[in-house]
């Protein structure tokens, strides 16, 4: 009792909070009849009966029993009562120790938003609410209905208009198809030499370059050398591309490759990994290029008709059902252009990455709002909400953190209340 009083000097608790630690004998024993959910009950009523109690926890809205991982009792935003299992914190959790109890158990008081990142979300947002990205380019941790969580990464310019972002991207995803062409015809023109080229992995394209958003495909010639001259390279390639000079700049050796169809590239010629030369094709100066201009409005057009093929999108993440409207996945995928494909390189379709990856958003980003998105929310016990998503914004949906133990527990607690003999 002496531990309770001092606990509610410090944080003010749910009355359930309070019932459920009187039913605590300070030892070993603990009565959770005032808990109404038979799950939750025989739930906690069994682990408690194996797993030693190391510390108790207590906050505005969370009360946590530590044993091996945390038992986390918590009240919803509509009052009810909640039971999750959670990893065991680390030592940076924040908390005020207020008692100590029998055999070694501490009673401690800590903060709600601690506890919430125990939880792996900061806040909650309420029905109605426009998720925007506040002045900042990240917001993460935002709890939508139960476990449901969304993290938000802004990729907007501002003063930049939704339609001169998308036509960024298009461009951006022609750049990289363009890239694709020429890396086929250079591939082609080693073919013709009697080599055998291969394609290299991303971990052999510089990461300046990744960090631009390109799409590059290193090719790589086993068993010659890196310093191989650049008049080699010229014979071999001089007769499908044009081919200059430029000093060289990140240890690289460069030249400049053109067409009168697919503008400047540059060919970065280095070593891989493995010791052997890679040659690498990068988008020099296209925009103005003829076929950029031939293809544009092409693939615009296929571009938008994507994104409004399927407005909504229902899906479901634990018992929560999702109903995605004006969200669209991040890559797009189109058609190639009737014209234009590699004839060597596996390109199947046109990508348009609408993150373009510059600030190297991870990959788990892969939803975008559209003008008027919304997220709507359907659960048989939080009911029914809708939030809203400004333009412009990558979302990674998520549920709460939770142990790897939890469903094996419940399942058990569920089967041994139909079944007693069951655990």
């Amino acid at each position: 009792m002496k531990a309770i009083e001092r606990a509610e000097r410090l944080v003010k608790f749910p009355k359930v909070f309070k019932d459920i630690l009187l039913g605590f004998d300070g030892g070993f024993q603990w009565d959770f009849s005032v808990i109404d959910d038979p799950i939750i009950r025989r739930h906690v009523e069994y682990y408690a009966s194996v797993f030693p109690i190391k510390e108790i926890i207590v906050s505005e809205s969370y009360l946590l029993i530590r044993r091996q991982g945390i038992h986390a009792f918590g009240i919803t935003e509509d009052g009810k009562l909640f039971f999750n299992e959670l990893p065991a914190p680390d030592n940076t959790f924040f908390k005020i120790p207020v008692y100590n109890l029998p055999s070694e158990i501490q009673m401690s008081v800590s903060k709600d938003c601690f506890v919430r990142e125990l939880f792996g979300f900061n806040e909650f947002a309420p029905d109605g609410a426009i998720l925007s990205m506040e002045g900042g380019r990240e917001r993460f941790g935002v709890r939508l209905q139960g476990e449901v969580v969304a993290d938000l990464y802004g990729v907007g310019s501002e003063g930049v208009s939704f339609n001169a972002y998308i036509l960024k991207c298009v461009k951006r995803g022609l750049k990289n198809y363009l890239t694709t062409l020429v890396t086929d015809m250079l591939w082609g023109s080693l073919l013709e030499q009697g080599l055998s080229p291969t394609i290299g992995n991303d971990a052999e394209i510089p990461s300046y370059l990744q960090h631009k958003g390109f799409r590059l495909l290193p090719i790589i010639l086993e068993g010659v050398r890196p310093s191989v001259k650049k008049d080699v390279i010229r014979s071999i390639i001089g007769k499908y591309l044009e081919v200059g000079d430029m000093p060289s700049m990140e240890d690289d050796n460069r030249m400049v490759i053109s067409s009168d169809v697919f503008g400047e590239f540059d060919l970065l010629m280095s070593k891989s990994r493995d010791g052997h030369l890679k040659l690498l094709v990068v988008p020099r100066s296209v925009d103005k290029a003829p076929i950029m201009s031939e293809i544009e409005n092409e693939v615009a057009d296929a571009f938008e008709k994507a994104l409004h093929t399927n407005p909504e999108v229902s899906l479901w993440i634990g018992n929560h059902k999702l109903i995605l409207k004006n969200l669209a996945t991040r890559t797009v995928r189109l058609p190639p252009p009737r014209r234009y494909r590699p004839i060597f390189l596996w390109a199947e379709t046109l990508n348009i990455d609408l993150a373009g990856n510059e600030d190297r958003v991870p990959q788990e980003f892969n939803l975008i709002s559209l003008p008027n998105a919304e997220i709507r929310l359907e659960h048989r016990e939080h009911g029914v909400k809708t939030v809203y998503v400004e333009p412009q914004t990558l979302i990674r949906l998520r549920t709460t953190n939770v142990s790897a133990e939890f469903n094996r527990n419940r399942n058990k607690a569920v089967m041994s209340l139909l079944s007693p003999h069951f655990i």
